[in-house]
């Protein structure tokens, strides 16, 4: 396989990759049951099965991208809705290409121009504040944050075990979960800590509503009370799923969420308990890292498709898409 794991998982044997790890583990291995279906929202879904491959070790998974890893974890900027931003792997000048060397580039949609924002070993899903700053946290284990010229970065924690920090809606706060406890702590915007909160928040997590932190993990779409301090309410999506696979998480107005899971993109509100799936997907097309425009009229999502190649081989793509926020006109978003 040509280091998709490694690139865009940051490293295999720490903490904070084990959920987007697991969740594309379990996309690979899923494929053994290729339940793939065909829809009005899923055209080029083929069935995609191992039962012709005489390989002992099972499928061969290759990358149809020019750099391994493609491009991903894709962001709106919260002041700009023609601008979001996005991670590739990168090369070192003079150099081979090398795994854990990630670059933060700013898209412009009607330019079509990137922009190179920070390269460096980034641990973590890159967030963009309404005060300009973009945030992430390093191999140190500590968080950083980042001027979207690439300007003033600035090093915010020094407790070398944070990760996957989120900001608040008005990027006065973030909050980054502790490896080694489990727990979440909400800071303030210079880094100071404000409180401990005993919940597990990831990358995929949510801060933007100022009611709640949000979790999307294993089946599970879980809800935080930040004034009870105490989950309010979990939705167990299991019923509707076939594996654990699971995406990103955002608000589309104070009460309802869009999520991504294996079956597709959904719609949960929080007062009415209604779940709805508003773009179905298959085991051949998943969507992951996802985010929604300010003006909530669009969202932008990191799409893996894979295609069968030989009965042992697969080929596997990581691009970003762009779609109306009830996923109708789906775009690919070309980025040189």
């Amino acid at each position: 396989m040509k280091q998709l794991i490694i690139n865009h998982l940051y490293s295999s044997n720490k903490f904070v990759a084990w959920i987007l790890f697991t969740s594309v583990i379990m996309f690979f291995l899923g494929c053994k049951k290729d339940l793939i279906q065909t829809n009005e929202n899923t055209s080029s879904c083929i069935s995609i099965s191992a039962e012709n491959c005489g390989n002992p070790f099972g499928m061969t998974y290759i990358s149809a991208d020019t750099i391994a890893g493609g491009s991903s974890r894709c962001y709106f900027n919260p002041n700009n809705d023609n601008e979001f931003l996005y991670t590739k792997a990168t090369k070192i000048e003079g150099g081979a290409g090398i795994s854990n060397s990630m670059g933060i580039f700013k898209y412009n949609i009607t330019t079509g121009q990137s922009t190179l924002i920070y390269n460096g070993e980034i641990w973590s899903f890159p967030k963009w504040s309404k005060k300009d700053w973009i945030i992430f946290n390093l191999p140190d284990q500590n968080i950083y944050k980042v001027k979207s010229n690439g300007d003033s970065l600035t090093q915010l924690t020094y407790l070398n075990d944070l990760h996957s920090p989120e900001w608040n809606n008005d990027g006065t706060q973030f909050v980054a979960f502790s490896a080694s406890n489990a727990w979440t702590y909400l800071f303030d915007e210079s880094g100071n800590i404000l409180d401990t909160l005993y919940f597990s928040h990831s990358q995929l997590g949510n801060y933007q509503n100022p009611k709640y932190i949000i979790e999307n993990t294993i089946h599970i779409l879980s809800f935080f009370n930040m004034e009870n301090k105490a989950i309010e309410y979990q939705l167990d999506y299991s019923s509707l799923s076939t594996s654990s696979v699971w995406g990103s998480v955002f608000w589309l107005d104070d009460e309802t969420v869009i999520y991504s899971n294996e079956n597709g993109l959904n719609q949960f509100n929080i007062n009415t308990k209604v779940n709805k799936i508003i773009k179905k997907s298959c085991n051949a097309r998943i969507y992951l890292s996802g985010n929604i425009n300010q003006s909530k009229t669009k969202m932008i999502w990191e799409r893996i498709d894979r295609k069968l190649i030989n009965d042992c081989t697969i080929e596997f793509s990581n691009q970003i898409y762009i779609m109306n926020i009830d996923g109708t006109n789906e775009q690919k978003i070309e980025i040189k």
